[in-house]
């Protein structure tokens, strides 16, 4: 500042010595026209033979010197990005991989325990391959049988996607097929509803049968969904919203596209950062990791379709995304 500038100058006037480096010194400047620009300063002193002191200045416009910098900065920065997003990569591969085997196992043993479960309630008594089962009442064997078969069901679905998660890191052309979308949506209910039972939310679903056809990848739109359920879910808990409320809908855009909705009854967010809601490592969460929706946008454009997020007429969060029906594949 200049206070500060000033205080320097009488200093050096009393005791002859310089306490900062004088040349090279970084300020804005402000231009005639009234903008301010970058400027570098450097300072000189000639003693004379008097004793007084001459001070001479040189002032240099450094714009172009701080774009440079700026644009070097940024390289670097998008290198470390891209390095970081390749460590991410390879780490997914290798979760998936290690992943994907006890998934496998517990698919079996549930099978296993659920044709065991069947077995029993088919006869009056355990089978001698059944000696050591524990003998309880037929509605509990029928429930648990359930369970177990669910237990298989759901666990094959995480494999699945697994699988599909590893070929989308690897870039790998997954098959698609022409699908119901609320045969999708039913897929993943239960995961859903288990989602919004334990944040006190409420689930509302309606996609109707009549849609027609969507051709996708079955097991990553799943994940899509799911994946902004719980992130709805969890942005209320966050915010404490009480009597909370997530809707999953959709319709028929035009001939070629279905939109799905996924809408909750929360605070939203600031219209600054909808932009970047879906850059990679963009989180507003402080355990967040930020890769949850930039996945789910890879995900949606790699079927030919596209995802937003708005603001919702009540003040919610509002992520829209398109899928290709039928007649256009």
């Amino acid at each position: 500042s200049k206070e500060r500038h000033l205080t320097g100058i009488r200093r050096f006037m009393r005791t002859g010595t310089q306490q900062q480096p004088r040349n090279g010194l970084r300020f804005n400047g402000r231009h005639r026209d009234g903008y301010e620009f970058p400027i570098e300063m450097s300072f000189g002193v000639v003693r004379r033979p008097d004793g007084s002191f001459r001070f001479t200045g040189i002032i240099r416009d450094v714009t172009a010197l701080v774009d440079a910098e700026s644009s070097k900065s940024r390289q670097l920065g998008e290198l470390a990005h891209r390095q970081r997003l390749l460590s991410v990569g390879e780490m997914a591969s290798g979760l998936a991989h290690e992943l994907n085997q006890p998934l496998l196992a517990i698919c079996l043993q549930a099978d296993v325990a659920a044709q065991t479960f069947g077995d029993a309630l088919e006869h009056d008594a355990p089978s001698e391959s059944a000696a050591n089962v524990v003998t309880i009442d037929r509605s509990a064997a029928s429930g648990l049988q359930s369970s177990l078969t669910e237990i298989a069901t759901q666990a094959e679905r995480a494999s699945r996607v697994i699988r599909s998660v590893r070929g989308l890191i690897r870039r790998e052309e997954a098959s698609r097929t022409s699908v119901s979308l609320a045969k999708i949506v039913t897929d993943v209910l239960p995961i859903c509803e288990h989602c919004c039972h334990l944040g006190g939310v409420r689930l509302i679903v309606n996609v109707s049968e009549n849609l027609p056809n969507v051709v996708v990848e079955e097991i990553l739109i799943g994940q899509v969904v799911a994946n902004l359920v719980q992130n709805a879910v969890t942005a209320m808990q966050e915010s404490g919203t009480d009597a909370g409320l997530v809707e999953v809908c959709a319709e028929l855009i035009g001939d070629e596209f279905v939109e799905v909705t996924v809408r909750d009854s929360g605070d939203g967010f600031s219209p600054d950062i909808a932009a970047s809601l879906f850059d990679k490592f963009f989180t507003t969460r402080s355990d967040g990791l930020g890769l949850g929706l930039a996945i789910c946008r890879s995900i949606v454009e790699r079927q030919g379709g596209n995802i937003r997020a708005e603001t919702a007429p009540d003040g919610g969060a509002m992520f829209k995304f398109t899928l290709p029906v039928n007649n256009v594949v």
